[in-house]
């Protein structure tokens, strides 16, 4: 769950980012060749995609993630999970399996 959230908001917060410089600068050029009520539409239509846009991404984002984690979880139980190895200074070489139980070797 914590992954789904982290990945939820940080898909919001990265639209976010990208989208509203665009919208600003679509709203810009609209404001330069239009007027009178296309104008007011596009702008209005451009704020609700600016507010849109990352809530959507974000739960996508979070729904997605969490559908993916569940799917590893599932594989990881049955054909076992991503192991990492590390070497620590002093030569020592310890692993840890996807259930977080680190092992010395």
């Amino acid at each position: 769950m914590q992954t789904s959230l982290f990945v939820g908001a940080l898909y919001a917060i990265l639209t976010a980012v990208i989208f509203i410089p665009i919208a600003l600068i679509v709203l810009a050029v609209g404001a330069a060749s239009g007027s009178g009520e296309e104008l007011l539409r596009g702008a209005v239509g451009m704020v609700v995609l600016a507010v849109l846009a990352p809530i959507f991404y974000g739960l996508t984002g979070f729904i997605f993630t969490a559908i993916g984690c569940l799917v590893y979880n599932l594989l990881a139980g049955w054909i076992g999970g991503i192991e990492v190895e590390l070497e620590n200074s002093h030569g020592e070489l310890q692993s840890q399996t996807a259930s977080g139980v680190p092992t010395s070797q």
